[in-house]
């Protein structure tokens, strides 16, 4: 395909994302990223891990393709988790680059977003790339605070702590930790809920959610990634979004759901964990690092109209929204 980059593109097609397009969108997703961090083989981004399919199967509506001449060169996918959503990734194929279609991509996503009514939005970019804050920055969202994403090797240990993992439970179990799960949510921001991500997660077989509880009241919730085809890839507990509910013993029961996110994938062999953490959760950050967590990539979060949402130093949340 030849170079074209530089000159502004005037006929973009914007257009809902089908099962078809699946395939070329995960191309240009691992061609963007990889040329973006210089790989060898920017292919290779990902490794055996999905992005776009996985998203595709957990909620098509945010999912949107630019092409020219039917040939698909961008996408754009926004997530809505009840009353947040967050957009990303954007990715235009390497030969499209600089000629607009990143700022077409984010008018149609922008819409997509008013017609959520979602009082929380947000995105994960690069805190050291001026055009892409700019391009973000048009459109109302402002910088925050560094995100860095984290992970270390899984040790083998006793497990430290007693825990139970969705797909164990009964349809019944289910049901009532979904409950559950949507309360606790709910009290680290009105309206969040993650029951549509913890339910795809448990259908499609990649991955599961490691559960926390005292008293039979759930205290911790991590939904995991785990496998070829997941968001993590082989070999990685990656964990898409953790909370601990709002307490006095908060500390102690992120404590317990590192202990239970440690074991559990030590128990399925894994050999890396990942997530991502906000620098202003200062007590849930220092935790992760006293670990042995390192960082590997640092992002930086960027909300709707500079909302602070649920990133507050007093909450335990890990997250990503890449």
């Amino acid at each position: 395909m030849p170079k074209k980059r530089g000159k502004k593109i005037i006929d973009v097609t914007v257009r809902p994302t089908n099962a078809a397009d699946l395939d070329t969108a995960d191309k240009v997703i691992r061609l963007a990223f990889g040329t973006l961090f210089g790989m060898p083989d920017p292919m290779q981004f990902l490794g055996d891990g999905d992005l776009a399919h996985t998203r595709f199967k957990t909620d098509p509506a945010g999912i949107l393709s630019a092409e020219i001449d039917g040939q698909l060169v961008g996408t754009s996918f926004a997530t809505r988790w009840g009353s947040v959503a967050f957009i990303g990734p954007l990715t235009i194929h390497p030969d499209y680059w600089n000629r607009g279609i990143g700022q077409k991509l984010m008018d149609q996503t922008m819409e997509i977003l008013r017609k959520w009514n979602v009082s929380l939005a947000g995105l994960f970019t690069l805190p050291d790339s001026p055009m892409h804050i700019h391009l973000y920055e048009k459109y109302g969202f402002r910088k925050q605070e560094l995100s860095p994403l984290v992970s270390k090797a899984v040790t083998s240990h006793e497990n430290k702590s007693e825990y139970k993992s969705y797909s164990r439970l009964s349809p019944g179990e289910q049901k009532k930790i979904l409950t559950q799960c949507k309360e606790l949510t709910d009290r680290i921001y009105p309206g969040l809920d993650l029951t549509k991500e913890i339910i795809s997660v448990n259908s499609q077989k990649i991955g599961d959610m490691v559960l926390v509880s005292e008293n039979e009241k759930l205290m911790g919730m991590a939904v995991c990634h785990f496998g070829a085809g997941s968001e993590g890839g082989s070999g990685v507990n990656y964990i898409k979004f953790a909370a601990i509910r709002p307490d006095p013993k908060a500390a102690e029961y992120f404590e317990k759901l590192l202990d239970a996110i440690e074991s559990f994938a030590s128990g399925k062999n894994l050999v890396s964990i990942m997530f991502g953490i906000n620098t202003i959760n200062k007590d849930a950050f220092e935790r992760v690092q006293k670990r042995g967590y390192t960082h590997d990539f640092a992002g930086v979060i960027m909300q709707l109209h500079n909302v602070r949402g649920y990133r507050s130093s007093d909450l335990f949340v890990l997250d990503d929204w890449r």
